[in-house]
């Protein structure tokens, strides 16, 4: 079990699919940066060892913009 984000998808708005982790996405931070590329390998050894990605929710940010700067 990996425990990603929804952060991986970086400045990317709108429907997301599962399959769309590569897209040329930018990202605000570091923190987005790690646990897209960190999920990017889980995702590559999926077919030798049984893993799940999981992406916990949160409703957080601006109202306008949706962006947060920090995730403490």
């Amino acid at each position: 079990m990996y425990v990603s984000t929804s952060y991986v998808s970086g400045d990317r708005s709108g429907v997301i699919r599962e399959e769309e982790l590569e897209a040329g996405q930018r990202f605000m931070n570091s923190y987005e940066r790690t646990k897209h590329d960190a999920e990017r390998e889980v995702r590559a050894a999926m077919g030798e060892v049984p893993l799940s990605v999981v992406r916990p929710c949160a409703v957080i940010g601006d109202s306008g913009t949706g962006r947060t700067r920090t995730f403490n």
